[in-house]
């Protein structure tokens, strides 16, 4: 669960950013 987490936040959070930003 927890290596769950860290692989969706290091993917998640970037591609939200991402979007954000662009």
């Amino acid at each position: 669960m927890i290596r769950l987490n860290i692989y969706i936040r290091m993917i998640l959070f970037p591609f939200l950013s991402n979007y954000y930003l662009y």
